[in-house]
């Protein structure tokens, strides 16, 4: 989150999307506010009514059903290397999913 800030200009908005872990200090905040900036966060689930909802997993279980999904792959690792796994997810440098293979 650091790095955003020290990009942000002045009056900047800065936009948290989805669901994620982000960390701000008091100290990025006051800082924040001394330059005029403003935080924002968005989630699209809060806005899905159950019907909507219902829907559109329906269509996605029935695309899944007839292959019709293509998954990007963002890294595959054995099991001996988890730990790098989960580290490419938490830096989020991972594009994609990321699969652990047996083996």
């Amino acid at each position: 989150t650091r790095q955003f800030l020290d990009v942000l200009a002045p009056g900047g908005e800065l936009v948290f999307a989805a669901l994620g872990r982000f960390q701000l200090s008091a100290s990025d905040l006051e800082a924040m506010i001394g330059r005029n900036q403003a935080l924002k966060g968005f989630a699209l689930l809060p806005l899905l009514s159950s019907d909507i909802l219902r829907t559109s997993l329906s269509e996605l279980f029935d695309l899944a059903a007839r292959s019709r999904l293509r998954v990007t792959i963002g890294g595959r690792f054995p099991l001996h290397q988890t730990g790098e796994a989960h580290r490419l997810l938490e830096e989020r440098r991972a594009t994609g999913k990321v699969v652990l293979m047996p083996g």
